[in-house]
């Protein structure tokens, strides 16, 4: 939908491809994060991020970053042998 307008209505080219698709993702998100806080029945699973979510994010850093580099790796290394 947010394609075809962007596209077709305000001829914004590829930058309105871009930006309906960005438009999208966010709405998705809002829509899915309202949706999930109404739910009574995850009520305990679902919370918003508070100050106490960001405690210890130095050493989840410190796993999380080497892993997403060899995965970063290997997946352009798979790129690079099919070109």
């Amino acid at each position: 939908m947010f394609v075809h307008l962007f596209l077709n209505y305000l001829e914004m080219g590829i930058k309105g491809v871009a930006l309906a698709h960005n438009l999208s993702a966010v709405l998705g998100f809002t829509i899915l994060c309202t949706y999930l806080s109404r739910q009574k029945d995850i009520a305990e699973a679902w919370y918003w991020p508070t100050r106490r979510t960001f405690y210890n994010l130095k050493e989840f850093l410190l796993l999380a970053i080497p892993g997403v580099l060899m995965l970063l790796l290997e997946n352009s290394n798979m790129q690079i042998l099919l070109l």
